[in-house]
């Protein structure tokens, strides 16, 4: 077996060990290949709000309490398939891993840790625009190296993060897109 099809299917054994394990009230939402626990709801609004920040966009959650994703996220529950449901069946575990390890994670594992969140909150091709990446595959596209950096602190760094500004030159500063 791939490690890619190991990890598919622990994730999804942990999934519906956790749907065996929640306490009922707690359940935001059950689906056919597990449940969606309030604690990992949360789990990825905060997720999403990390990974909203890292990449310049805080602002995308401006107006969104964490109880209106929580409803949003188990509206969507149960018509996701078996790995989304998985995913979501441990997303606190996951989250509070990646957080913990977030400053030792190689950037390419940082883009793809928020192409995967992003997508689960807005959707692929959404999260792909915020991103900056091309349409494409799944998570593990090749086209992640078109995404703007998570290293903070160079010039030009939040370029890509400014509304409109499409590329950042030493020589000319910023150049915008022109909408018109």
């Amino acid at each position: 077996m791939t490690r890619s099809v190991m990890m598919r299917a622990a994730l999804l054994l942990v999934g519906l060990l956790g749907s065996l394990l929640a306490p009922a009230q707690d359940v935001v939402a059950r689906g056919q290949f597990g449940v969606l626990t309030r604690d990992n709801a949360l789990a990825l609004y905060e997720a999403t709000a990390f990974c909203l920040e890292q990449v310049g966009q805080p602002q995308l959650l401006e107006g969104v309490s964490a109880d209106q994703a929580i409803q949003g996220y188990a509206e969507a529950f149960a018509a996701a398939d078996a790995d989304t449901q998985a995913a979501l069946g441990s997303a606190r575990q996951q989250w509070q891993q990646t957080r913990q390890g977030w400053d030792a994670m190689s950037l390419a594992d940082k883009r793809a840790f928020a192409l995967d969140v992003l997508t689960l909150s807005f959707g692929d091709q959404a999260a792909r625009q915020m991103l900056g990446i091309g349409s494409g595959g799944g998570s593990g596209s090749s086209d992640l190296g078109s995404m703007p950096s998570f290293d903070e602190g160079y010039e030009g760094s939040d370029c890509w993060g400014s509304a409109g500004c499409s590329d950042y030159s030493t020589d000319s500063g910023y150049t915008y897109d022109s909408y018109e």
